[in-house]
């Protein structure tokens, strides 16, 4: 993957938590994204997320998007508090995708600290898999994420 590759790419990530939403967001610029991605608090957005998702896909329909989604999401409408799971929105979005023909523009990944192989296995098999939140350092974030992009888009490295 050059830079051409990663160029052409839109990190958007959802998360509750403001102390994941601000490391998130300071990942995405350390790894020169700062203009290409948009850090959503779930909290506020979770219940519209997948509208969002699909007006960023549509303002921008020359990039490709990665999403990264926490499972456990508590998102406030009012005064009340709802519980959300990210693997659902991310199957809500990818089935909005699919039924636009626009998913093959898409990496929908789990963010998440479970490492259960069976949950894994229900990651890869309704998204296309799982990001361990453990991956902190810029680095490890790069690294990880070319790996994943040139799995989904059959990316040569170094190409």
């Amino acid at each position: 993957t050059d830079r051409a590759d990663l160029d052409s790419t839109f990190l958007v990530a959802l998360d509750d938590l403001p102390a994941q939403v601000r490391l998130l967001g300071r990942i995405f610029h350390n790894a020169g994204f700062d203009q290409r991605s948009a850090v959503f608090n779930a909290a506020k957005s979770g219940t519209s997320f997948v509208e969002l998702a699909l007006k960023l896909l549509e303002r921008h329909p020359d990039k490709r998007f990665v999403f990264f989604l926490d499972d456990h999401i508590v998102a406030h409408q009012g005064n009340a508090s709802l519980t959300l799971s990210g693997f659902i929105i991310g199957q809500q979005l990818l089935a909005r995708l699919r039924a636009e023909a626009q998913d093959h523009r898409v990496l929908a990944l789990m963010r998440s600290a479970n490492d259960d192989p069976e949950t894994l296995a229900a990651y890869s098999t309704k998204l296309h898999g799982h990001f361990p939140k453990e991956i902190v350092t810029d680095a490890a974030f790069q690294g990880a994420l070319l790996a994943k992009l040139n799995a989904r888009f059959n990316m040569e490295p170094g190409a």
